[in-house]
C-alpha cells in the first residue's frame, strides 16, 4: 500500500469509490473539485494504491465560514469497501493531519454519517474531537441520514 498525489486520471476511480462507499450518487463536479485542490498548493487530494489500483482517496480542502476562508482546512476520505479493516483509512487520515500540520493550518475539520461508526472511531483515535451532529438533515433514502462534525486542533 501506498499514498500518493492524485491524478486526473484517478477521478473514475474516486468518484466509484465515493458511490460505493455512500450507496449514493456522487453531488461532487469531480473535475472541477480536482483543479480547485490543484490550483492551491496547500490543498490536495491523494489516493492509496494497491496492486496499481486505486482503493481509497483523502483530501485536503478550503474551509470557509460565511463565504470567507479561514485558518482551518476541511478533510474527506473514503477507502473501497473492499480494502476496508486493513488500516489504511487510519493511515491516509494521518496522512492528512500530517499535511495540515505542514501546511500551517490551526485546525482541522471533519465530518461523517453518525451511523458509519468505523469513520467516527477513526476521526477520534486521530485525536478529533466531535463538536456537533446535524439530526436527520441530509435527505438520504430510504430514510434521512444525520451527519457529526469534528475538529481537530493542530499544534
Amino acid at each position: 500500500m501506498m499514498i500518493r498525489q492524485a491524478t486526473a486520471a484517478d477521478l473514475a476511480a474516486i468518484t466509484d469509490i465515493h458511490r460505493a462507499t455512500t450507496g449514493e450518487p456522487d453531488p461532487v463536479d469531480r473535475p472541477a473539485w480536482f483543479a480547485a485542490h490543484a490550483a492551491n498548493d496547500r490543498y490536495g487530494v491523494w489516493v492509496v494504491i494497491e496492486h496499481g489500483q486505486v482503493q481509497g482517496y483523502g483530501a485536503v480542502s478550503v474551509y470557509t465560514l460565511a463565504n470567507q476562508p479561514t485558518t482551518a482546512a476541511a478533510i474527506s476520505y473514503a477507502v473501497a469497501p473492499a480494502a476496508q479493516g486493513r488500516g489504511w483509512g487510519g493511515e491516509l487520515l494521518a496522512f492528512l493531519v500530517d499535511w495540515g500540520t505542514k501546511m500551517g493550518f490551526t485546525h482541522l475539520m471533519g465530518q461523517t454519517v453518525t451511523a458509519n461508526l468505523a469513520s467516527n472511531h477513526l476521526l477520534t483515535q486521530a485525536g478529533f474531537v466531535k463538536w456537533g451532529q446535524s439530526p436527520d438533515l441530509l435527505p438520504t433514502t430510504p430514510r434521512p441520514t444525520s451527519m457529526s462534525y469534528y475538529a481537530k486542533v493542530l499544534k
